[in-house]
């Protein structure tokens, strides 16, 4: 700056110098140069202007260029020292408001710097703190407690996991874990949460947790576990955390006294046989003398009394002893199929579909999976099939699992001998058999209907939850029509005698000759904001599932949440459960249609209530660049042609009438799956009354839709 103001007062005096020789060469031209006063005056003037110029840039120095250099050091300083001296304005300075709004700003920098600082150390303390506490609680814990990453390399474990694998030379950090438990549990649980991710309502990522049975490498002890997995920003799982416990001897406890018991109780059918032969004897011998026959039946009728009572008293005891329990818990039927079905398709080239509702059962994953593996196998080994429908089916308190094949039931002593096959990587389980009677199951083959059998494994169903305070049983979704579009046969069946060769009536003719049963269709529902398409209420999730050959192929379906643009009534949530954050961030309505549509295909759609789901597509298609222009059946109105004196066509009700469970109600995939058993269970009525082909049911619906246009008219 100093510079600067130089050069600008030696420019300034440069100028005023030769504005002062130009007016001395004037006046000398004038023709007087002898005259002397002219040259003092001009000389005088040069060394005027040169004071003036030195006293100004004296000046420029003191004010304005020196406080200025303090200012610049005194901020240097303050960016390069820790929190720094706070700036001070120079002294006799000319620089007005500028050192006061300098040191106010160094003031709030320091402030914020040694606030910094504070945070920095109160957190550290917090951190040694948490740390001082999982340490402690890691110490304190009787589970043994190991982490990893997706490498399966060990990240963390606590002294009871030391204590618990007995392996201190195997368990380390960077280590690898299967080099000290079994492996097929970890993976199975890790393949689980890969294809079927247990996230959706209501469950956090970071809040799932899969029991799991698994064993020391060197089958020295069996482990009752539960896998975490670790997410990473919600979505990304890095890593895993396993829980495990020690079970080796409560198992052997109770395999110890469930076996002597057992032998008790085996033991007193000898007597019984006993008495059972002298009762027989009795009877046919009837000439034995009065005496002697009111005696021996006096006997036998008190050892068979006492017998029977100790028998029940022991078997009695025996179910009421504590002792260890085998490790069970809630599964997904849907999850439990998904991996049987991967892994004979891969392993045997057998081809397992799954069908029916998807069900909770309460098992062990693992062992009944490699079970019913194993038993789909010697299934297709004794009857060249090679293809199969397992379906999980309710069956008083519990679940069947019922796997179908066309062909002839297996007999008896096949069947058993099937069950002393070994099965691997099982803990606890050597056998089939030895899995099926970990859930109680008493399997057997029976002929379904003539060229088809069926194999039941019954297993305990899971518990339903309980109802949370304040969700009463929600009202059915309105029946709604939109009766322009009826008019215009852009609802299933149109009316009959109107023309149908255009819209959702029209059925091509190839197309509309065919057997239902030989008809794919789709079966799909959606939620939304509302009740009321026309006035703005959008969809925020569809659904479908494919039914072929009458079979509902819970394998095969569309599932998306779609963002609304618009927000979700607390009334709507009460229905479906979806909220604005779920939605948030999902592709539209013009992206989703057409990725539905391209999962249609030339399937024939279904519907419950289906004018209301219709009229969100139709009103959605030109935007996404799609049209829903093939037949459409409607389960309400089927309903309303099989049961036409029932009083209620609602799902919950038609479902009831038919025996049919309703998982994850209100859900666009719980009522799609719904809906589609319904319809399955309708294509036997219709072929009951005559209805077998497309057009005959399209026919019927345009029927019973007309019914309903004049009912609303009441």
């Amino acid at each position: 700056m100093r510079l600067r103001v130089l050069l600008a007062i030696v420019c300034a005096g440069m100028g005023l110098f030769a504005a002062l020789v130009l007016a001395a060469a004037l006046w000398f031209a004038g023709g007087a140069p002898d005259r002397a006063p002219g040259g003092l005056v001009l000389w005088a003037g040069v060394l005027a202007l040169a004071g003036a110029a030195a006293l100004a840039y004296l000046l420029l120095h003191r004010r304005i260029a020196r406080p200025v250099a303090e200012l610049v050091v005194q901020a240097h300083s303050l960016a390069n020292t820790g929190a720094g001296p706070v700036l001070a304005a120079p002294e006799g300075h000319a620089l007005d408001d500028l050192p006061g709004s300098l040191g106010a700003l160094s003031r709030e920098l320091v402030a914020a710097r040694r606030q910094i600082v504070q945070a920095m150390a109160a957190e550290s303390a917090r951190g040694e703190t948490r740390q001082a506490w999982l340490e402690a609680v890691l110490l304190a814990l009787g589970e043994g407690v190991i982490a990893c990453n997706l490498n399966h390399e060990i990240l963390l474990y606590n002294q009871a996991a030391q204590r618990i694998l007995k392996q201190p030379g195997g368990l380390g950090l960077g280590r690898p874990l299967f080099g000290l438990i079994s492996r097929a549990p970890v993976l199975h649980a890790l393949e689980r949460l890969e294809h079927h991710p247990p996230v959706g309502p209501g469950i956090a990522p970071g809040r799932v947790t899969l029991p799991l049975a698994c064993a020391v490498v060197d089958g020295g002890a069996l482990l009752d576990g539960r896998l975490t997995p670790i997410f990473e920003d919600g979505a990304r799982m890095t890593g895993y955390v396993l829980n495990f416990a020690d079970i080796s001897r409560d198992l052997e406890e109770f395999a110890r006294r469930d076996g002597l018991l057992r032998a008790a109780t085996e033991e007193l059918h000898a007597p019984l046989g006993k008495l059972r032969d002298d009762a027989e004897t009795l009877a046919a011998e009837p000439d034995l003398a009065g005496e002697q026959r009111q005696h021996l039946a006096r006997a036998i009728r008190d050892n068979s009394a006492e017998l029977s009572a100790a028998l029940e008293r022991l078997d009695a005891e025996r179910r009421a002893l504590p002792g260890g329990r085998w490790p069970m818990a809630e599964v997904h039927s849907a999850d439990l199929v998904a991996g049987i079905a991967r892994h004979l398709a891969e392993r045997a080239g057998i081809e397992v579909t799954m069908t029916g509702i998807p069900l909770w059962l309460y098992c062990d994953g693992q062992a009944l999976m490699l079970a019913i593996e194993a038993l789909v196998e010697r299934l297709s080994e004794h009857s060249g099939v090679k293809a199969f429908d397992v379906e999980p089916v309710h069956a008083g308190h519990r679940i069947s699992i019922d796997i179908a094949w066309a062909g002839e039931p297996v007999p008896d002593r096949v069947f058993d001998a099937w069950l002393a096959d070994p099965i691997e990587d099982a803990p606890g389980c050597d056998s089939i058999g030895e899995a099926l009677d970990l859930h109680g199951s008493q399997a057997h083959c029976r002929q379904s209907r003539p060229g088809r059998a069926t194999l039941h494994v019954p297993v305990p169903a899971a518990s339903e939850p309980a109802r949370e305070p304040g969700h009463d049983e929600l009202p059915p979704r309105p029946e709604f029509y939109d009766f322009d579009l009826l008019g215009r046969g852009g609802i299933p069946g149109g009316v009959p005698g109107e023309a149908q060769g255009e819209g959702l009536g029209a059925a091509p003719g190839a197309l509309g000759a065919r057997p239902l049963r030989e008809i794919d269709f789709v079966v799909f529902d959606t939620e939304t904001t509302g009740l009321k398409p026309s006035e703005g209420d959008e969809m925020i999730a569809i659904a479908g599932a494919r039914v072929v050959n009458g079979r509902v192929l819970s394998g095969e379906i569309f599932e998306r949440l779609i963002d609304p643009g618009r927000p979700i009534p607390k009334a709507s949530i009460r229905f479906h459960g979806i909220t604005e954050e779920m939605v948030r961030g999902q592709p539209s309505a013009r992206e989703v249609l057409p990725q539905f549509q391209a999962f249609v295909g030339a399937a024939v759609l279904v519907a419950h209530n289906a004018a209301f789901d219709m009229k969100f597509l139709k009103l959605k298609e030109a935007a996404a660049g799609v049209a829903f222009d093939g037949p459409v059946l409607d389960t309400l109105l089927l309903s309303v042609l099989l049961h036409g004196d029932a009083p209620d066509h609602s799902l919950d009700a038609i479902a009831e009438r038919l025996e049919i469970e309703i998982e994850g109600r209100h859900t666009a995939l719980g009522d799609a799956l719904a809906t589609a058993a319904i319809f399955a269970r309708q294509l036997g009525l219709l072929e009951a009354r005559g209805i077998e082909t497309l057009d005959q049911a399209l026919s019927a619906s345009g029927g019973m839709m007309e019914i309903r246009r004049r009912q609303a008219q009441f």
